[in-house]
């Protein structure tokens, strides 16, 4: 008698401090159907659920559409994990840090609302992107107006020489050397310019300025486009941005890291989105062992575009397996 007194008070308590804590809290059965749920819960996730209870739904079917989360509770149930934490799972037009813990008889998720603080994060994300562009078209303008004219001179003055050096093959020979060292540069410093403002990517879009920029990597490994777009579709000029830096980042972190063969990049709209998918046969990396490293900068930076925009970033890989990115950008966008 003594022991039921004890399990039940413990299982008042426990539903005591569901309904109370000042944040979300599921507690799940060992199905993973919904046993209890807390006023905050509710709250939180009444757009996902307005006109139904919570109580006996699957969580694999409340959070299907919450690839974060949904991932982490598939690990949950096919392969018995028993704890996870998301730093910023997005639910609608709120943000929460998401922790989930096996306990006894089931499995516990709570929902911690960080609203306010991805605001502030966000704000401050778009200003530096925008500090980084304003940048860069600086540098860029600067190439263009100043070294780029005298390249154009250099190269006049370099082909009139070249006139007057066939009747000396030694001083011809030489001076085709230095021609082609120069020819080299010339084209280093178009490349660089064209990285900093691709000026194609504002004249033509997205998907002629990634073919465009796929000629720089022709030589280090096989790159294959596959654009699902109609012919001559545009987004908003900040989509476009973020989608190219995206793809520059992916090539450079591929040429630099993954010692591939062949890279893939599907570009598609579908949904109210524009969908990104780029993925290497490389020879992949443990995603908890790149925090530190400029690999992981890289990563960052990509999720910081997408996610600036109110998009969803996903990145796959595990050791000799390769790499696969997926970044969604809604077109509806209240950040543009």
């Amino acid at each position: 008698m003594a022991l039921e007194n004890k399990v039940q008070n413990s299982a008042e308590y426990l539903e005591f401090l569901i309904k109370n804590a000042p944040y979300g809290i599921i507690y799940l059965d060992e199905e993973l159907s919904v046993n209890s749920v807390n006023s905050y819960a509710v709250t939180y996730l009444e757009k996902l659920f307005s006109d139904e209870s919570l109580i006996g739904k699957k969580a694999t079917k409340i959070f299907a559409n919450i690839h974060e989360l949904f991932n982490e509770l598939l690990k949950v149930k096919k392969k018995g994990k028993s704890y996870f934490d998301l730093i910023s799972v997005a639910i609608e037009d709120m943000y929460f840090h998401v922790t989930g813990q096996q306990v006894a008889d089931g499995f516990v998720i709570i929902l911690r609302d960080i609203t306010e603080q991805k605001i502030e994060e966000k704000e401050a994300m778009i200003s530096m992107l925008e500090g980084q562009e304003a940048e860069r078209k600086r540098l860029a303008k600067e190439i263009h107006d100043g070294v780029g004219p005298l390249i154009s001179s250099l190269k006049i003055r370099i082909q009139n020489l070249e006139e007057q050096l066939q009747t000396n093959p030694t001083l011809a020979a030489e001076f085709l050397s230095l021609y082609e060292d120069f020819d080299t540069l010339s084209a280093d410093i178009r490349g660089l310019s064209h990285s900093l403002m691709p000026r194609i990517l504002t004249d033509f879009g997205i998907e002629e300025a990634i073919k465009s920029y796929l000629n720089y990597f022709k030589s280090k490994f096989q790159v294959n486009f596959h654009s699902f777009l109609d012919k001559g579709q545009r987004f908003h000029n900040q989509i476009e941005l973020a989608l190219y830096r995206i793809v520059q980042e992916s090539l450079q972190n591929i040429r630099k890291h993954a010692d591939a063969d062949i890279a893939s990049i599907q570009l598609r709209s579908e949904d109210e989105k524009v969908v990104l998918t780029i993925e290497d046969d490389g020879k992949g990396f443990n995603l908890d062992d790149m925090e530190m490293h400029d690999l992981g900068i890289g990563i960052i930076n990509m999720r910081t575009r997408t996610e600036a925009l109110n998009g969803y970033f996903e990145i796959s890989s595990s050791l000799n397996r390769g790499t696969i990115i997926i970044a969604e950008i809604p077109l509806e966008n209240e950040s543009l």
